[in-house]
């Protein structure tokens, strides 16, 4: 009785595929321009971006977002008439005014949040700073 060696193994050549390089939709295009400018000012914002459309989440309250032609926010204030949301725009082809104006918002919402309890804003600061050393 002889003993037969199993047959060689042979496993199929897969032809990988280079990986799909989808460009920017003019979305994620327009809200990277706003970050860049929003850093400038000292702000840092999540972005998300999908179905058309790039969010930036800076605050409670204050989420910037774009189709790539505008970007929009709540400016604070609620229409006399119907007691709903009235949004602020700016045309995403200037990216550093539209930084400005959401950097003033920016700025309300951090002054009314901090208002009652300034101790909150100074942990804030060292948090938010720690944490940009730390990515540096």
């Amino acid at each position: 009785m002889t003993i037969q060696s199993p047959p060689e193994l042979v496993l199929p050549q897969f032809h990988a595929r280079p990986p799909r390089i989808s460009p920017k939709s003019p979305a994620l295009l327009a809200t990277d321009a706003l970050v860049y400018e929003l850093r400038s000012l000292g702000i840092i914002g999540d972005v998300h971006d999908g179905y058309g459309l790039a969010l930036v989440s800076l605050w409670a309250d204050l989420v910037v977002w774009t189709n790539g032609d505008y970007y929009l926010w709540w400016s604070g204030r609620h229409c006399p008439r119907t007691n709903r949301r009235s949004y602020a725009y700016h045309d995403a082809k200037d990216p550093l005014t539209a930084a400005q104006r959401i950097a003033s918002r920016y700025g309300a919402l951090r002054r009314e949040r901090y208002a009652k309890n300034p101790e909150d804003e100074h942990a804030l600061f060292e948090l938010v700073r720690s944490t940009a050393r730390d990515r540096s």
